[in-house]
């Protein structure tokens, strides 16, 4: 089976910045409230001043530290392992062997399904139903995505299941050799009851 390569989708890495952007303003709006009260230290910075302090340094760290972050995460899907990395200052790398999978959610919300992709959640037993084992974000077509994961999942299983294949030839002198080992000991029983009758 071919390895597949996948990272997240854009889309993803837009909504963390709407979120770092209205959280950034929040801030800098707060700041600027700040900077209206007469009591406030802070009250000779004009409003503006405010919004800006408040808002531009926290808006570009998180926008920063969000995209680093999101062109870090990998996806490795193959034939025994789903493995995913991630991390800007301390790298992370998870495999999940496939055979140990137990079960597979697809977590879609509104704006997901709107867009086409979501979230697919591995669970095993070592975490049991309730947490997932790992979870994989920004996935297009995630119920696609989850069949080709379970259909890769279920070959290591039945592979480990080995029966041993016997040829026709092999069966056939199988056979004769327990008719001879049969007919051997039927007639050491002959021979037993017939020595036991002239004693008699």
């Amino acid at each position: 089976m071919e390895v597949m390569n996948f990272r997240p989708r854009k889309i993803v890495l837009v909504f963390w910045l709407i979120g770092a952007t209205f959280t950034s303003l929040s801030l800098g709006g707060l700041l600027a409230a700040i900077s209206f009260d007469s009591s406030c230290e802070f009250s000779e910075f004009s409003p503006w001043i405010g919004f800006v302090i408040g808002f531009l340094p926290v808006w570009f760290i998180s926008s920063l530290c969000f995209t680093l972050r999101f062109y870090s995460i990998k996806y490795i899907l193959d034939d025994r392992y789903i493995s995913k990395s991630c991390g800007v200052i301390w790298k992370k790398k998870r495999s999940i062997p496939l055979e140990k999978i137990t079960n597979i959610d697809v977590r879609q919300g509104p704006l997901e399904r709107l867009f086409g992709f979501g979230q697919i959640w591995i669970f095993t037993p070592s975490t049991g139903a309730a947490t997932p084992e790992e979870k994989l974000i920004g996935i297009s077509a995630p119920h696609e995505m989850k069949e080709v994961i379970i259909q890769r999942s279920e070959s290591p299983k039945g592979n480990n299941i080995s029966t041993p294949t016997v040829s026709s030839s092999q069966s056939t002198d199988l056979n004769n050799n327990l008719l001879e080992d049969i007919k051997g000991a039927l007639l050491r029983i002959e021979e037993l009851l017939k020595n036991s009758n002239k004693a008699a």
